[in-house]
């Protein structure tokens, strides 16, 4: 394998080579044409629910595009994330195939339940955990048109779960694209995406299967002594459905992984471990005019199933049916001049779900229902020469725990076309999820009725420069934490989910993008902590990403590569262990056809690096290990 790498590594820089000399007189296309400027003047709607440049967002923003993200060496919003400041991802044992992630070195478990992922503005945390990665172990890229990844508080906003961070996905529309894959572990992939423009409607579909046989491993087994062979196979099948009709947008979605072997609850069973996870959705969105002021209304529903199986330690089934949540949400905006607007809106979340089970008989988590209620308001003024200011304020009231009220402000200070300052202060909140309330009958790990919402206070200063050819920002954060909902232990090896104390986070995060030419374009990023609370030790202190990418005529060749600094986990004896950092390459060579073809070479872990990500359970005395170098050749048809 490492052969093959080498070639491939050499192929690469030949292509490079060759492209740079024989297309030295030629015209671009604009099929691969890729610009900082077009990047830059991207406008950011995740925010503050109104289009905003990148220079005045008051909050710390990096976007990617689908004409970015489509020529990065890789597939996955968990791959992609870890291209972000702040934002880390990484395998874990606690499910076959499951990625967890966090924003700014805090994780709250292994479900991320503090940062919110929207999809077209449909909530993808779970209603069981709050959480999104237990759901959505590999979501794919190739729906995405735009991601704006939001670091920092989010609640003055959004709520509850937008504690840490928002990830705000924006999907495809008007594409016509047929893309069909093969690569290694017998990897079978393809993408369907199709536009039809009607007299009074338009549709968009998306479809998306891939599926794959799995990496081979030879672990220690963790029902004895001695080593063990097990894989990773997995599944992944994902629909979504857009119907515009002129001012009302419907949406359906639905999404189904599977993955077997490997990894469950900490443990291996190649013949019992596997997991079955089900996403569906759908809202309806309708916009409308009333008096002076611009309102839409929207309402959503998405339903889960999650079935885990694993050792637990004896072979069992656990069922997480019919967890639903509906969403209700009326926005306004009021433009009151040209440099004044005011935002409000209302909000009302229903969660319901029965009785978990393990093998149909023992409840495992009981059945809750929650009403959430919240209102906000926001005020955006430009009217100052050289200074954008936003106020933001959001008051939710959650069934069975507290009230908060959470504000915002944010300050943009411009010195010149090229050099700004902002101060930004916000507040946030993350009520109790399921999980943390009402798990029983755990001999490892108890739910807890009498927890409160965890809070915390974000100061932000972040220095932005921008000039035609380049781009960079240079910010520090210090956030502070109140109720902080962990682990605790209790005696007799079992935990217990309580409000504790944990210390702040602090940090800077660095980003930057440089277009030497048309041809070249190069994105890097930066994160270091300088503190960060005790719980969070698996997660890395430094994290650093880069971006190559080169585009001459039909072809563009992209190198890219994520840095991960030390992490430690849990072994069996209960004590930190470390685990070395670590460099992951990625490339991808594109070739456009004719026009309307395009075709493809992609390597995953290019230099087949052998690492381990931190456990999440205390069950073994090594890291999880990660899949070797991953091949795939591929085409697509536009039409």
């Amino acid at each position: 394998m490492f052969r093959l790498i080498r070639r491939l590594v050499s192929s690469c820089l030949y292509i490079l080579a060759f492209a740079s000399s024989t297309f030295a007189n030629t015209q671009d296309p604009d099929f691969f044409s890729m610009s900082l400027k077009e990047l830059m003047d991207v406008e950011i709607t995740g925010s503050t629910l109104t289009p905003t440049s990148l220079k005045n967002v008051p909050s710390s923003v990096t976007v990617f595009t689908q004409q970015e993200i489509q020529h990065i060496g890789i597939s996955s919003l968990m791959e992609l994330v870890n291209f972000v400041p702040g934002f880390q991802s990484f395998r874990t044992t606690q499910y076959p195939s499951q990625n967890t992630f966090s924003s700014r070195g805090r994780r709250v478990g292994a479900n991320t339940a503090d940062v919110l992922v929207l999809l077209d503005g449909q909530r993808l945390n779970t209603a069981f955990s709050g959480g999104y990665s237990v759901m959505f172990a590999k979501f794919p890229l190739s729906i995405i048109e735009r991601v704006e990844f939001i670091r920092g508080p989010g609640s003055a906003i959004y709520g509850s779960n937008a504690m840490s961070g928002v990830i705000n996905i924006i999907t495809r529309s008007n594409t016509n694209e047929i893309n069909l894959g093969y690569g290694s572990f017998n990897h079978k992939e393809a993408d369907i995406l199709g536009s039809k423009e009607f007299e009074v409607a338009t549709i968009d579909w998306f479809l998306h299967y891939e599926k794959d046989e799995g990496d081979e491993y030879l672990v220690s087994d963790t029902a004895g002594p001695g080593d063990i062979t097990t894989h990773d196979p997995q599944t992944m099948f994902d629909l979504n459905l857009k119907i515009s009709l002129k001012d009302t947008f419907i949406n359906l979605h639905r999404y189904s992984f599977e993955a077997s072997e490997f990894y469950s609850l900490g443990r291996l069973d190649n013949d019992f471990n596997n997991t079955q996870n089900t996403f569906s959705s759908m809202s309806i969105k309708h916009q409308f005019e009333w008096s002076s002021f611009e309102s839409w209304v929207w309402l959503g529903f998405h339903t889960t199933d999650w079935e885990p199986t694993g050792l637990a330690p004896v072979s069992t089934t656990f069922r997480f049916n019919d967890y639903d949540e509906l969403k209700l949400q009326w926005h306004n905006s009021f433009t009151i001049n040209n440099n004044e607007q005011l935002q409000f809106g209302f909000e009302y979340r229903s969660l319901d779900a029965p009785d978990a089970l393990a093998n149909n008989i023992i409840t495992v988590q009981s059945a809750f229902e929650q009403d959430i209620m919240g209102a906000y308001v926001q005020y955006q003024n430009n009217s100052f020469e050289k200074y954008n200011i936003t106020l933001g304020l959001r008051y939710d009231d959650v069934e069975d725990t507290d009230s908060k009220l959470n504000p915002r402000i944010g300050v943009v200070r411009k010195f010149n076309e090229t050099h700004s300052l902002k101060l930004l202060y916000a507040e946030a909140f993350r009520a109790p999820a399921s999980v943390e309330k009402d798990l029983v009958n755990n001999p490892v790990l108890l739910g807890n009725p009498n927890l409160t919402p965890e809070t915390l206070q974000t100061w932000e200063l972040i220095w932005i420069a921008q000039w035609d050819d380049a781009m960079f920002n240079l910010g520090y954060f210090n956030t502070k934490f109140e109720n902080s909902i962990i682990r605790v232990p209790i005696g007799g090896g079992v935990l217990e989910y309580q409000n504790a104390h944990e210390n702040p986070v602090h940090g800077i995060e660095f980003e930057t993008s440089y277009q030497a030419n048309k041809f070249w374009l190069m994105r890097a990023s930066f994160t270091h902590f300088t503190e960060k609370p005790e719980s969070s030790f698996r997660e890395a202190d430094t994290i650093t990403s880069f971006i190559v990418n080169y585009n001459r005529q039909n072809w563009n060749i992209n190198l890219s590569a994520t840095y991960s600094g030390e992490r430690e986990f849990l072994s069996t004896s209960v004590t930190q262990t470390t685990i070395d950092d670590y460099w992951l390459f990625f490339t991808k060579i594109s070739y456009n056809y004719k026009q309307d073809w395009e075709i493809y070479l992609q390597v995953k872990n290019l230099l087949d690096e052998e690492y381990t990500t931190p456990t999440v359970g205390a069950t073994i005395d090594t890291g999880v290990v990660n899949r070797e170098s991953e091949i795939l050749i591929g085409g697509k048809l536009y039409f």
